[in-house]
């Protein structure tokens, strides 16, 4: 399955650099079906129902027909009724590879994942999703596999959820040490991470897009998150799922979002449950200039909705869903926003 390196190497490597380039998978295709590689005809096939819906059908049919070709001991973690891996399919390669494991354990599955990761179906993978829930010292050990690879055309990375079984400890439960892995994923422009981790430093420069689930926001991890290369960050996301009743997250979000801020063009914040009043105080100071603003699942009030609209800030979107809003507040809201979308308000 591994092709040669004399004619396919720079053009894997051109490939990697931008994994969306079908000129360049159709010349890869064409060298491979000279030399009777079956993934040769799968890039055709795939790259042909891009243009024409109909072709999907024999695409997958050969895809099918060839599993056992193209991931060899790997397909009994794909064929299972609760598979191990879900894979996307793009142009002859996985394009985006999901590893499940939220409740079971599977035996020896950090070594499965290194094997997916170091499969020739694999080599332009593009998405890589976590969706796991275990303890800190077994991601760990994953983070560590993974830290021993490059992944050149990898553009999206989601890791968690980092440390489950540790929010109700006090004190907290170890975090995930993520540094020695920015350097194999360098060229991601999506990274969320649902978790605790030990450093907020992202040596990211391609990043576009960061989304931070995690139960407390410590503000020196908010700096670090600040002083990291993200000149590129358009979009931002925080979610606070198990906040405490008595932690207040404005001050550690102020440390993110003021030099943050002026860059964005969509900004979330959710799961604020307690101090909604110093959420709002905090957003209607920031001087947003947003394309879209997500406020869903908090505990917004009317009284909270008439402090935005205070504001000089106007966003193009504003979601408000999933708070404890009346028709007053989401009317308050109009005046900041274009669109405000504010269905589903919880019972106070």
């Amino acid at each position: 399955m591994t092709a040669s390196a004399g004619w396919s190497a720079d053009l894997e490597a051109a490939i990697a650099a931008n994994p969306d380039d079908e000129d360049a998978y159709l010349v890869y295709a064409d060298g491979l079906q000279m030399r009777g590689d079956p993934r040769g005809t799968l890039i055709a096939l795939q790259v042909a129902a891009e243009h024409d819906r109909g072709a999907w059908p024999r695409a997958d049919e050969y895809l099918s027909e060839h599993l056992d070709v193209f991931l060899g001991t790997l397909i009994e973690h794909v064929a299972e009724h609760d598979p191990l891996f879900r894979l996307e399919w793009r142009y002859g390669f996985i394009r985006r590879a999901t590893i499940r494991m939220r409740n079971r354990f599977v035996a020896g599955a950090t070594g499965w994942i290194e094997q997916l990761v170091e499969h020739p179906s694999a080599r332009f993978l593009r998405e890589l999703v976590f969706d796991i829930r275990d303890s800190v010292d077994n991601q760990q050990r994953l983070v560590d596999m993974l830290a021993r690879h490059r992944f050149p055309s990898l553009r999206v990375l989601e890791l968690g959820e980092v440390g489950y079984g540790h929010f109700d400890r006090d004190p907290p439960g170890p975090a995930l040490e993520l540094s020695a892995l920015w350097p194999a994923v360098a060229s991601i422009e999506q990274l969320a991470v649902r978790g605790e981790i030990d450093d907020g430093h992202l040596p990211l420069p391609a990043l576009r897009r960061l989304a931070i689930q995690a139960d407390t926001l410590p503000e020196d991890r908010m700096l670090e998150i600040v002083a990291s290369p993200l000149r590129r960050l358009e979009r931002l996301d925080v979610r606070l799922p198990y906040v405490p009743w008595q932690y207040d997250p404005s001050p550690p979000l102020a440390a993110l979002l003021t030099p943050l801020v002026p860059q964005l063009r969509h900004l979330g914040v959710s799961g604020v449950q307690y101090h909604t009043d110093r959420l709002t105080a905090l957003l209607a100071r920031l001087p947003l200039q947003l394309e879209a603003l997500d406020l869903p699942n908090n505990r917004l009030t009317d009284d909270d909705a008439r402090h935005l609209a205070t504001s000089w800030w106007r966003v193009e979107i504003l979601d408000v869903t999933r708070n404890v809003l009346t028709a007053k507040g989401i009317a308050a809201l109009q005046a900041v926003a274009k669109l405000v979308v504010g269905e589903d308000q919880l019972a106070r």
